[in-house]
């Protein structure tokens, strides 16, 4: 799978191509907002980001400063706008669209990779034995499956992996989700980064999900 290619770099490089001894300040701006734009666009975030924890057992909201990340956007998926409601910081879905036929119907699926941030953790350890426990009590008894569990370390990062294969809803039919996380932990912010798609076409995804989560990484 090719690596999404730096915008940031054709941006600035269409920039110097322009004969002109002196720039003006409205082109100096447009690439200005362009080079911004273009952070946001392959998952950069930084600063400020108001999450909901719990302190003294009352849900109070408060800003948290979140240790700046980066990860690479799979080629040929598109960015979503991400649900910062739910703590979500960056989403891609891919634009290949899967069907499959179950109990004489069909229904669409694709795959979509997602990160999540929080505050209510103790440490790397208790993000990832609750994370685990809610997932696995949280399923129908036998609808659940872990293929893997383990330590990892990526970009210098210590985290945990969690593999599972899980039924859920859609379409008001079920079907089986195959899900890889990554979790990790830094000043106090949780990292989940979740890929996913139907356990039908994991094959088809696994290896851009599997890059994409190797690629994330602190500033």
């Amino acid at each position: 799978m090719k690596n999404s290619v730096c915008v940031i770099v054709e941006v600035m490089a269409k920039f110097n191509a322009v004969k002109t001894k002196k720039p003006s300040r409205i082109i100096l701006l447009i690439v200005s907002v362009l080079i911004l734009a273009v952070l946001g666009f392959i998952g950069v975030r930084s600063g400020v980001l108001k999450l909901n924890f719990s302190v003294n057992k009352n849900n109070q909201q408060k800003s948290y400063k979140m240790p700046p990340s980066t990860i690479l956007q799979p080629s040929g998926w598109e960015k979503i706008k991400a649900d910062t409601s739910i703590g979500e910081i960056a989403r891609f879905e891919s634009k290949e669209i899967d069907t499959e036929q179950k109990d004489g119907g069909s229904f669409t699926t694709n795959a979509v990779i997602k990160v999540r941030v929080a505050a209510q953790y103790k440490s790397l350890d208790d993000f990832f034995n609750t994370y685990k426990a809610t997932a696995v009590n949280g399923a129908p008894e036998k609808q659940f499956q872990i293929i893997a569990a383990s330590p990892i370390e990526v970009n210098g990062s210590k985290g945990y992996l969690l593999e599972t294969i899980f039924y859920t809803e859609i379409k008001s039919k079920n079907i089986r989700v195959h899900q890889l996380d990554y979790l990790f932990y830094k000043d106090g912010v949780s990292f989940l980064i979740e890929g996913y798609s139907s356990n039908d076409s994991w094959s088809k995804h696994e290896a851009e999900i599997r890059t994409a989560l190797q690629s994330f990484r602190f500033k």
